[in-house]
């Protein structure tokens, strides 16, 4: 488990990202701004998922691009809950 007592964080499935895909963002973005690119066409993807044999893949840092209407089995998202309300 993790720090926080949770397993399988990582390679479940690709999950989408609440930020517009662009491929220079980061090097050419201000530090401060954490909102990612505005709107564009693909959204981007993060984390690898189940059907990646490379452990490469599954880590958080690694990222794909995909449009909002893409469906696969190994692409999804997390719900997110405050730890403290």
């Amino acid at each position: 488990s993790n720090g926080y007592g949770l397993y399988d964080m990582a390679g479940n499935v690709w999950e989408w990202v609440h930020d517009w895909y662009k491929e220079d963002y980061y090097s050419s973005s201000p530090a401060q701004r954490a909102a990612g690119a505005r709107r564009r066409h693909q959204l981007i993807l993060r984390g690898g998922s189940w059907i990646n044999e490379d452990p490469w893949f599954l880590r958080c840092s690694v990222r794909f691009r995909g449009v909002p209407d893409y469906r696969v089995v190994n692409v999804g998202f997390r719900c997110v809950k405050d730890a403290f309300p």
